[in-house]
């Protein structure tokens, strides 16, 4: 793990520059003067001010402090001054040299480019939260792999908290291709940074993955200036990696590092073994080189090397890359360096491979790239002849410096320089501040005032001649006092009805009775009521002091406040404002219910803490309504003065009451109300400011109702924590039976204060996160806790991470310092999905899952098309913790009658989750036709779909009332791949088929004539034209509106144009006899590829149905 030097963002890189040397010691009395008139200066105003200077004679000091920097330039000044002194290089961090190894008329200047092996976990950390160019290639790698379910790239590089990385040493086969990516944005982020300073190279060499980034630094993808399109490639590089190493055929093999003790000693033993058993994979440098070994072999190779003193390391790694083994992946590579490599190179390009210079030629370096993958990296042999070509200055692009050791290894007695802009043993500042220092010195044109102003930099004046004050900016402190609002609490409790009166003025009592009742509920509808949940919850067992039993069936009609938990935005529906989303039993509110019923047993006692608080399973109402039985029994306590009870909540399934509680807990009432407690608080590891409002927060990063909007504000955040402001929410109108619950924890308040983890989890670095509340060790109160809109400063830390789950500490403190609220191991389950996902929960009316087929796709339709395509759905995302995430989605998307269906649907869960994305699709395609021709915004519940009675699906709702047109729709899938396509004035149909199914030969007889087998035996590839014409006939049958009821060889095709995918079809037969204005009128069809699918779109006017 790597060890992070406190001050190392705080050091800065300072560049003297001047015309010669005798100049450069003129600056440095220059600076030295100023900095002993003016010890308080800024140092990275004194870093801005020399580094608007420029010269060829340079010396660079990487310094901590003004003081520190004022003892270097002395001490370099004294050097310098020496003739005898020829260079300066000492670790602290300065860098002089009289003798120029590259600029002008010197030696040239090579970026190499590491691959996955140099990745390691939290590389560039800090760089990318300074500079927003090396940050960019991060957020473009999430970005493009945003619907990969099982990879998130922040998380695989910058792992959520300093205790959970994993060993930088670690390296494995199964992680490859989100290492190869990963290291790839490192590779770019560098890069980015290097040309903000202005540093180019004259050449550039690609290791073992790194040729990617060496052919788009060379220019030849033009992607420098278009970032879809680099995002596109990124996606498709993971792709391809995740392919070659999960379906690549490749075979096991034992990779292993051996570093020899003399030059000469690995020939011997390789020569013992065949090609087969062992074979050259990376040679580093003379003494250092990798091994593809064979696992039978590996033991025997592993002796022989050891037994000549060599040092043998076997990575984890299983897959024999760079190596003759890989030659069946050349063609797919290819494929893709055809598309990558589009243009002539702007520098010198060199290859491991082959051990020389690339010409500059297309098809040679889209060939060349496309095979190295089958070819050992020869990385020595390279760089010795790029040194015979002139090249002085190796600077390795990339994480960990891996290469440098290598490099410096080959050229060892040789004048040059092998620098690494990473290194693992290093910061990224610290590491980047040396490295662009050591350039300056060499000769490089190096200009760091652009980062420098970045950050605040300014120019001072070095010379002025009265001392100038530097003010410091001010911190602005806010005010800590806040105002405290009370209930009371003498909140009146609901009068007892008098047994029912009997014999001469009966009726009169009764009616004294009855008005005595509806003012005493008068009464407490407006002062206010206790046990606002359980108040009507008469007990089935009641011993006082002992324990409590009831059963109480809670609607969400009589506390309102409940649905505002509901997974999903406020308003699911614009037709149907009630509808809402999947609605568990919340945690909080099953806190209050625990309170209420431990309050019940010794009501004359004190909360002061709930512990042990878990959840087994989630309960969820139905039809708003969710039947709960509640146990709560006193247990022995530890400490004599506190009495604590144990409170067990089950629903209503026929074995709850012989199962494990759905949730529990231990509720501690004390004598005395709690006391007054002082927070203790730790600072954030790696703060950054995010001034988030409340319109920031809600409902784009949390989706609560209305009542539960009590964050405020939220000033910091970090990697371990965030630092936030509520205001304690309203109660009024939570329970119909009175205006102020008089609640015993507040759940409205505990909800707001913990969801500052699922704020934490919204920052642009956990893209996708979505959390589910499930366990908590303790929550305790100090004092009374304060009054709707009294305002509470949260903090909340990050305490533990496991595999499934983050657990986190919350403190809220009142205006006076004091905390009010403490939790401890609040524990979230927490989940990775798709972004688009949480965005559709989030906010349904105006996001979208699906993507749309390109201009042009779908032929000429002479008609106003939508369409959508989902692919690469994540099953097991929707199959995990009891298929939570199939039961979010379809409230969120459904409306009831579809719930419905949904909820009738047998079958297992992949089917019932491809059902889902039909309708997903579908409807995105009716509310994308309404929001493009129309301007009209529609969520997903306002688009009821429903199938005729021949099977059609049509689309129904409010909407349709403001069209003039018909609108008909399509749709179709595949297990990976779903389409749906929405047209106003025509029929519509569509039909998709993986290219990889093989329809049998019994199959193509029985659906095809000879004619049409011929017909596609013609064109280049036959297997993919028979799937296009069953798809086109599938299309057209879909578009009349009775799928294949006819045979589908009277559906002739008719001709084909390869070229343009065109089908044309001639009803025959039975569906001459159904479709009889067919007669004689083809019917064309469109047939396309995508995604390793063929497609087919057919439209036909309304007309000819007698539709409008």
């Amino acid at each position: 793990m790597k060890t992070v030097d406190a001050s190392a963002g705080n050091s800065e890189l300072v560049i003297l520059s001047a015309a010669d040397d005798s100049a450069l010691c003129g600056e440095i009395d220059r600076l030295l003067a100023f900095a002993n008139r003016i010890p308080d200066a800024r140092l990275v105003d004194i870093a801005y001010t020399c580094s608007l200077k420029t010269g060829p004679s340079a010396l660079a000091v990487v310094a901590g402090s003004v003081a520190e920097l004022r003892a270097r330039l002395a001490t370099a000044r004294a050097r310098i001054a020496s003739p005898s002194v020829a260079r300066i290089r000492d670790k602290s961090g300065t860098y002089y040299s009289r003798t120029h190894l590259t600029g002008p008329g010197k030696g040239k200047l090579a970026f190499v480019y590491s691959g996955a092996i140099s990745f390691y976990p939290d590389m560039l950390r800090d760089l990318a939260i300074r500079h927003s160019v090396c940050r960019s290639a991060f957020d473009e790698l999430e970005e493009a792999l945003a619907g990969i379910v099982d990879f998130s790239p922040s998380n695989f590089i910058f792992p959520p908290a300093s205790y959970y990385r994993h060993d930088a040493d670690i390296f494995s086969s199964g992680a490859y291709s989100q290492a190869f990516v990963a290291t790839h944005a490192a590779c770019a982020a560098l890069t980015r940074l290097l040309a903000e300073v202005g540093v180019e190279p004259d050449g550039v060499l690609g290791v073992g993955g790194g040729d990617f980034a060496a052919l788009m630094k060379a220019g030849t993808t033009r992607l420098d200036r278009n970032r879809p399109a680099r995002i596109k490639a990124l996606h498709e590089i993971y792709r391809l990696v995740s392919k070659a190493v999960d379906h690549g055929g490749l075979p096991k093999t034992a990779m292993e590092m051996v570093i020899l003790r003399h030059a000469g000693d690995a020939d011997a033993i390789v020569s013992r073994f065949s090609p087969a058993d062992v074979t050259l994979a990376i040679d580093f440098s003379p003494r250092m080189k990798i091994f593809s070994v064979r696992p039978a072999c590996a033991e025997a190779v592993s002796a022989l090397f050891s037994s000549t003193g060599a040092r043998v390391l076997r990575l984890e790694l299983d897959r024999p890359f760079n190596t003759p083994a890989c030659a069946g992946l050349a063609s797919s590579v290819k494929g893709f360096t055809e598309t990558l490599v589009r243009s002539g190179a702007k520098c010198e390009i060199y290859s491991c491979a082959t051990a020389g210079r690339l010409p500059d030629n297309l098809k040679i370096l889209r060939q060349e790239a496309a095979e190295r993958w089958s070819k050992p990296i020869l990385l020595s042999e390279t760089v010795r002849r790029m040194y015979a070509d002139g090249y002085r200055v190796f600077l390795e692009v990339g994480p960990r410096g891996l290469l440098t050791t290598g490099i410096a290894s080959t050229l060892e007695g040789e004048p040059h320089a092998a620098l690494a802009l990473n290194s693992i043993h290093r910061t990224g500042i610290q590491q980047v501040n040396h490295t662009l220092g050591q350039l300056a010195a060499l000769g490089a044109r190096v200009d760091i005032s652009k980062l420098l102003a970045e950050r605040g930099g300014r120019a001072l004046d070095f010379d002025a001649a009265l001392s100038m004050e530097v003010r410091h900016e001010s911190e602005m402190r806010l005010s800590r006092v806040f105002p405290r609002l009370m209930l009371s609490e003498a909140a009146p409790t609901l009068a007892s009805f008098m047994a029912e009166p009997k014999g001469r003025g009966a009726k009169a009592a009764a009616r004294a009775a009855a008005r005595a009742a509806r003012e005493g509920l008068q009464l407490q509808f407006l002062s206010g009521a206790t046990d606002p949940l359980i108040s009507d919850a008469p007990p089935t067992e009641f011993t006082p002091g002992l324990s409590y039993i009831f059963e109480k069936t809670f609607r969400l009609q009589d506390a309102p406040f409940i649905g505002d938990f509901a997974y999903g935005a406020s308003q699911l529906s614009y037709s149907n404002p009630n509808l809402r989303g999947l609605v568990h039993l919340p945690l909080p509110v099953a806190i209050e219910i625990m309170a209420e019923t431990a309050l019940r047993i010794l009501p004359n006692r004190h909360l002061s803490a709930i512990v042990d608080f878990a959840c087994a399973r989630q309960l969820a109402f139905a039809d708003g309504e969710l039947h709960l039985s509640v146990r709560a029994e006193r247990v022995s306590a530890e400490d004599p003065s506190v009495a604590a009870v144990r409170v067990q909540l089950r629903g209503n399934d026929p074995d709850a009451a012989f199962t494990r509680s759905a949730m529990e807990a231990t509720v501690m009432l004390s004598k005395a109300a709690p006391p007054l407690s002082t927070a203790h608080v730790r600072e954030l590891v790696r703060p950054r400011s995010v001034h988030w409002s409340s319109r920031d927060i809600y409902p784009s990063k949390l989706g609560l109702g209305r009542r539960l909007r009590g964050i405020t504000f939220a000033d910091a955040w970090g990697e371990d924590g965030i630092n936030y402001r509520v205001e304690v929410p309203s109660s009024a109108g939570c329970v119909t039976f009175t205006r102020l619950p008089v609640w015993a924890v507040n759940p409205l308040l505990l909800e707001t204060v913990a969801s500052g983890f699922k704020l934490w989890r919204s920052h642009e670095k956990f893209p996708g996160a979505f959390s589910f509340p499930f366990r908590m060790r303790r929550m305790e109160l100090h004092g009374r806790l304060p009054g709707e809109g009294a305002e509470l400063n949260c903090y909340l830390r990050l305490s533990g991470v496991t595999p499934r789950s983050h657990l986190s500490d919350i403190v809220a403190t009142s205006g006076d310092g004091n905390a009010v609220l403490t939790i401890e191991g609040w524990e979230e389950l927490t989940e990775r999905v798709p972004q688009e996902y949480c965005s559709v929960v989030l906010q349904p009316a105006t996001c979208f899952i699906s993507s749309t087929v390109p201009n042009g796709f779908l032929g000429d339709p002479q008609t106003d098309v939508s369409s959508a395509i989902i692919t690469e759905v994540p099953y097991s995302v929707f199959e995990r913790n009891d298929d939570l995430w199939l039961n979010i989605m379809s409230h969120v998307v459904l409306s009831e009658p579809e719930r419905a269906e949904l909820a009738d649907m047998k079958g297992s869960v992949s089917r019932r989750t491809e059902w889902l994305f039909g309708r997903i699709a579908v409807k995105e395609a009716v509310r994308r036709y309404l929001k493009d021709y129309h301007q009209a915004r529609w969520s997903y519940a306002d688009v009821q779909i429903w199938r005729d009675e021949l099977g059609k699906p049509r689309a129904i709702g409010a909407w349709r009332d403001n069209l003039a047109a018909h609108l008909d729709v399509a749709i179709a899938h595949t297990s990976q791949f779903v389409i749906a396509l929405a047209a106003a004035s025509a029929r519509v149909g569509v039909d998709v088929e993986s290219t990889e199914r093989n329809l049998s030969e019994e199959f193509a007889q029985g659906v095809f004539t000879p004619e049409e087998i011929e017909l596609a035996a013609k064109s280049v590839n036959a297997a993919q034209a028979v799937i296009r014409f069953w798809c086109a006939k599938e299309a057209v049958s879909k578009a009349l509106g009775t799928g294949i009821r006819f045979s589908p060889k009277e559906m002739r095709i008719t001709g084909y144009q390869p070229d343009s995918g065109r089908v044309a079809i001639r009803l025959e037969g039975g569906w001459l006899g159904t479709f009889k204005d067919f007669r004689g009128r083809p019917i064309d069809v469109t047939t396309r590829t995508m995604r390793d699918h063929a497609l087919a779109f057919c439209f036909i006017p309304s007309s000819l149905f007698n539709e409008d």
